[in-house]
C-alpha cells in the first residue's frame, strides 16, 4: 500500500465527516475508494482527536517524523524509528525509489513512501534536540537539562548535541548573572570554556560573574577566596580587564594595611599590628615587604586565634561532661594530676606541682609539693593547698566530697620538709585519679600561705596531725579566714571584658606573667573565636583568619584534605556518648521505659550519619559507660566487657515496653495518690553544638516513630547539672578516660540525684575494695554488666575527635588529651 492512497482515504474521510452523513464510518469511506482491506491512514504527529501527552518527549516511546511535499498536503507522518545505519538519515535524500515505514500507531504493518515525495526526515533524537533548544529559549533550564542528560546517555552521537550543551551553559549562566547567582554562572562558564573557549560573549560573561563573586567574598572578608577567583579568571583570560582591576585593588589595600601595621609596631600596639598584618597577608600576600613585616609582628607578639563551636563557660579542666571547660580551663588553671594518655596500666599523668611516691606496698602515699615557699610570685601551690583538697574530698559537707576517697583514706599527716603523708586502708591501682582537681590556692589576708595544720585542723582536733574519724569520714575542716582569697594557677588569664557572657564572640586569654613555666616564643595571647557552625570555622581557618580549630565535625574533615599548611590530629581518647535519664521523673525512672528508649534507638544509623557513611577506627556503638578503646587490646578499654553486646534496634519490642511502662506509671501514681501521668511528652536536653544537634534530631525522629512527643532543648553541659523538671533525658559526651576513677565521678553527678538502683550501687561499692589490677578490671566489668542490665544510662557510641592546627606551631603533642595540653611549651614560629 502506498502513502498516496492512504492520504486520499484520509481526505475522503474528512469530507464525509464534514457532510455528517448518518451511518458513514471510516470503513465505509475506505470502501468508497477501494481500499477496504487496507490499513487506516497515517496520522500526523499529534492527531486532533488525541489529547496531548503530559510526559516529556524523552519519556514517550521513540518515533521519527517523515515530512511530505505540498502535493501530499505537507503531511507529517509519525513512524517507528527508521533503521538507518548509525541512525543517520541519507543526505541528500534519494530522488528515486521508495522508503518503507511502519506507522507508529499501526505496529507490524508496512507502507511505502516514494523518496521524491519526502522533503525531510527528523529522527527522534533530533526531535529531542529541537525540544531542548526550545526550552532553553524559554529559560526552562531544569527541563532542558533533563533532555540533554537523556541525549548524552542514549544518543551521544546525535548532531548538534555539543552545540546544544554549550548553548545551555551560556544561556543559563547569563540568566544566573541577572539573578545574582554568580557562583552557578561561573561554574557553567568554566564548563563552557573547557569545550569552546571562543564561544561568543564568554569572556564578558565570565568577567561579570567573577566580579559579582569577588564583591560577595569581600563583603564577608574572605580575601583568599576572592584572590583565587581572580587567579582562576586569569588562567582563562590572562588579559581580562577584571583581573587587572581587582589585582590593583588588592595591592592598594594591602599596601595601606602594611603602613598601618608598621605604624602600630612603632607605637607598641602589638595586638593592632597583628590584626593588620593578618589582614594584609590575606588581602595580598605577595606584597613586597609583607612577609618580613609579618615575621617581625609574630616575633614581637606571638598571637593565636582558635576557632571553637562551644564557648567557654565553666572552667574546670577536669570536667567529665563539658568539652569547653576541659579546653579553656586548661589555659587558666592546672590540675594536681592531669590525664595525658593511656598507658599499659591505667592512664599517664602529668603532675606539675608535686611528686608522689608509694610506700608500704601502696598503703602509704608521700607527696612533695614543689615550690611550696612561693618566694616571688603567687604562682605555685603550697602543701597546705593539697592538704585542703584531701580534706575536702573526705568531708561530706564540702562541694568536692568524693566518697571513694573517704572510704579509702585513713590518715593524713605532715611529714618532714613539708611532705604530706596519706595512709590508705588498702592499696589503690591509680591514686592519681583522686588528684584530677583544679589547683586552688588559698591566701591569708597578709598574703602568706596557710600552714598545713591550719588548713586541715578538725573541730576539736588534736594539734598539727589531724586524723580521720573511725568510720572513714573526715572531720570538718576549719573555717577559712574571713580575709582569705582564692587564686587559680594557670599559664593564661582571661580578659573579663571578652568573655561570652558579655555578648562577645571572642574570649581573649593573655599570658600569665606570674606563671613559672615560660618559654621563648610562647603565645602572648590566645583568642577563642566562637562560631555557630563548624563549617564556618573551617572556612576561617582555610582563609588564614585562624590558627587552629578545636573540634572538627566528623562529616566535615574532608574539607581540609590536601592542605599542606595544616595538620589534622586526633585527640588521645574518644568520648563516650550516652543518654542519662532523669531518675526523678516518673517515666525515665522506670527501667522498662529506659529499655524501650534504647531498643527504639538505631544507634548504628546515627553513628553512620555522623561519620558521613564511613567506618572509622575508634568509632563504634557501645554497650556500657566505658570506652572500648581504639584498637584491639587497647589499654584504654580495660574496663569494657566485650562479652556484652549492644542491644539491637528493635522498634516493635520498644513499642510493647512503652505500653508496659505507661501502665506501671499509672499504677504507681494511683498507689501513691499522685495525679495520673498524662500524654507521652519527652524532653531531650542536649549541649549546644552540632554533633549533639545532629544526633539528637535523629534520636527524636526515631522516638517519634514510637509515638512519643519529643521536644529538644539546649543547655550548656556541666558536671553540676541537677535533675529537674526541665528535662527527661540528657545527651552527654563523657570523658571516661580513667574508668577506675571516672565511673564514680559519672554516677556521682547531680543529674543522677543519688537514685541509682541497689544493683548498680553494690557493684560500685565492691569496686572500691579492689586492690590490684586483675581484681579492679574484673569488678569494672561487673559494673559494666550491672549498668547494662539496669539500663542506668543509655549508652550510644564512642566517637573519636580531631582538631586542626596550622603548621609552624611547635611543641604541640601529636595526640593531646585536650587542645591546650602542654600549651606552656608551645612556640609560634613566624610564617615564612
Amino acid at each position: 500500500m502506498t502513502i498516496r492512497g492512504l492520504l486520499s482515504a484520509r481526505r475522503e474521510l474528512g469530507r464525509l465527516r464534514a457532510e455528517r452523513r448518518p451511518g458513514v464510518c471510516l470503513a465505509a469511506a475506505l470502501a468508497l475508494i477501494g481500499i477496504i482491506n487496507g490499513p487506516a491512514c497515517a496520522e500526523e504527529t499529534r492527531p486532533a482527536d488525541s489529547p496531548p501527552s503530559n510526559l516529556p518527549l524523552y519519556e514517550q516511546p521513540p518515533h521519527d517524523l517523515v515530512f511530505l511535499d505540498a502535493a501530499n498536503d505537507n503531511a507529517v507522518l509519525k513512524v517507528s524509528p527508521l533503521p538507518f545505519p548509525d541512525r543517520k538519515a541519507p543526505s541528500p535524500l534519494p530522488r528515486s525509489g521508495f522508503l518503507e515505514v511502519e506507522l507508529f500507531d499501526r505496529p507490524g504493518e508496512r507502507f511505502r513512501a516514494a523518496w521524491p515525495q519526502i522533503v525531510r526526515i527528523q529522527l527522534f533524537e533530533e526531535i529531542l534536540v529541537e525540544e531542548a533548544r526550545r526550552l532553553i529559549e524559554q529559560k526552562n533550564f531544569a527541563a532542558a537539562w533533563d533532555y540533554i542528560e537523556y541525549l548524552h546517555a542514549n544518543y551521544p552521537k546525535v548532531e548538534g548535541l555539543d552545540a546544544l550543551r554549550q548553548q545551555f551553559w551560556f544561556e543559563e549562566a547569563a540568566a544566573s548573572i541577572d539573578q545574582e547567582r554568580f557562583d552557578r554562572a561561573y561554574g557553567n562558564l568554566r564548563n563552557l570554556f573547557a569545550e569552546n573557549r571562543d564561544y561568543p560573549g564568554l569572556s564578558e560573561a565570565a568577567g561579570r560573574a567573577v566580579d559579582g563573586l569577588v564583591d560577595r567574598y569581600l563583603t564577608g572578608g574572605d580575601y583568599a577566596a576572592a584572590r583565587q577567583l581572580v587567579d582562576g579568571l586569569a588562567t582563562l583570560f590572562p588579559e581580562h580587564p577584571v583581573v587587572a582591576t581587582r589585582r590593583a585593588q588588592f595591592q592598594a589595600e594591602a599596601a595601606s594595611l602594611l603602613a598601618e601595621t608598621e605604624a602600630a609596631l612603632q607605637q607598641g600596639d602589638f595586638r593592632k599590628a597583628d590584626l593588620s598584618a593578618r589582614r594584609m597577608t590575606a588581602v595580598w600576600p605577595q606584597l613586597p615587604g609583607a612577609a618580613e613585616c609579618l615575621r617581625r609582628v609574630q616575633t614581637a607578639y606571638p598571637r593565636l586565634r582558635v576557632g571553637v563551636t562551644l564557648a567557654q563557660g565553666d572552667l574546670d579542666p577536669a570536667s567529665l561532661t563539658d568539652w569547653s571547660a576541659r579546653r579553656s580551663g586548661r589555659l587558666l588553671t592546672r590540675c594536681w594530676a592531669e590525664w595525658t594518655g593511656a598507658g599499659p596500666e591505667g592512664g599517664i599523668y602529668a603532675t606539675p606541682f608535686h611528686a608522689m611516691r608509694s610506700e608500704d606496698l601502696g598503703r602509704r602515699l608521700v607527696f612533695t609539693v614543689t615550690g611550696s615557699d612561693r618566694k616571688a610570685m603567687r604562682s605555685t601551690p603550697a602543701a597546705s593547698d593539697l592538704a585542703e583538697l584531701f580534706w575536702s574530698m573526705g568531708d561530706a559537707r564540702d562541694g568536692r566530697f568524693f566518697w571513694p576517697w573517704a572510704a579509702l583514706s585513713q590518715e593524713l599527716v605532715s611529714g618532714p620538709q613539708g611532705e604530706l603523708v596519706v595512709r590508705l586502708r588498702r592499696p589503690h591501682v591509680r591514686p592519681e585519679v583522686f588528684l584530677r582537681h583544679a589547683v586552688v590556692c588559698r591566701w591569708s589576708a597578709m598574703g602568706e600561705p596557710q600552714t598545713v595544720a591550719a588548713s586541715t585542723r578538725s573541730e576539736g582536733g588534736e594539734g598539727d596531725s589531724p586524723r580521720l574519724s573511725g568510720d572513714g569520714a573526715p572531720a570538718a575542716a576549719g573555717a577559712a579566714a574571713a580575709a582569705e582569697t582564692l587564686a587559680m594557677i594557670g599559664p593564661y588569664v582571661l580578659d573579663p571584658a571578652s568573655t561570652a557572657d558579655s555578648g562577645s564572640e571572642v574570649a581573649v586569654f593573655f599570658a600569665n606573667d606570674a606563671y613559672d613555666e615560660r618559654t621563648p616564643g610562647r603565645p602572648a595571647e590566645i583568642d577563642e573565636v566562637v562560631f555557630a557552625r563548624g563549617r564556618n570555622a573551617l572556612a576561617a581557618l582555610l582563609r588564614g583568619d585562624l590558627d587552629a580549630v578545636d573540634r572538627i565535625n566528623p562529616w566535615e574533615r574532608g574539607l581540609l584534605e590536601g592542605r599542606a599548611d595544616l595538620e589534622i590530629r586526633e585527640y588521645a581518647a574518644p568520648l563516650v556518648h550516652m543518654l542519662i535519664p532523669n531518675l526523678s521523673r516518673p517515666l525515665p525512672a522506670d527501667r522498662d521505659f529506659r529499655r524501650a528508649l534504647l531498643l527504639g534507638t538505631d544507634r548504628e544509623r546515627i553513628l553512620r550519619m555522623l561519620l558521613d557513611g564511613r567506618s572509622e577506627e575508634g568509632c563504634r556503638v557501645v554497650s556500657g559507660p566505658f570506652p572500648v578503646g581504639v584498637k584491639r587490646a587497647d589499654p584504654l578499654g580495660y574496663a569494657y566487657d566485650d562479652g556484652i553486646e549492644p542491644r539491637p534496634y528493635q522498634p516493635t519490642t520498644a513499642l510493647a515496653l512503652l505500653q508496659v511502662a505507661a501502665a506501671q506509671a499509672r499504677d504507681a501514681a494511683r498507689k501513691q495518690g499522685r495525679p495520673m501521668p498524662e500524654g507521652n511528652a519527652l524532653i531531650l536536653c542536649l549541649p549546644p553544638h552540632e554533633i549533639a544537634r545532629e544526633a539528637c534530631r535523629e534520636i527524636a525522629r526515631q522516638w517519634r516513630l514510637l509515638g512519643l512527643e519529643v521536644r529538644l532543648i539546649e543547655a550548656r553541659p556541666g558536671d553540676s547539672t541537677p535533675a529537674s523538671e526541665a528535662w527527661d533525658v540528657m545527651y552527654v559526651e563523657a570523658a571516661v578516660w580513667e574508668p577506675v576513677g571516672d565511673v564514680f565521678r559519672l554516677f556521682s553527678l547531680p543529674m543522677f540525684d543519688g537514685r541509682l538502683s541497689p544493683y548498680v550501687a553494690l557493684s560500685l561499692d565492691r569496686l572500691t575494695e579492689a586492690a590490684d589490677w586483675p581484681e579492679t578490671s574484673a569488678r569494672l566489668r561487673a559494673v559494666h554488666r550491672a549498668v547494662h542490665d539496669d539500663v542506668a544510662i543509655l549508652p550510644l557510641y564512642q566517637l573519636a575527635d580531631y582538631f586542626a592546627i596550622r603548621k609552624g606551631i611547635e611543641a604541640v603533642p601529636p595526640r593531646p588529651a585536650v587542645l591546650y595540653q602542654d600549651v606552656e611549651q608551645w612556640r609560634v614560629v613566624p610564617r615564612p
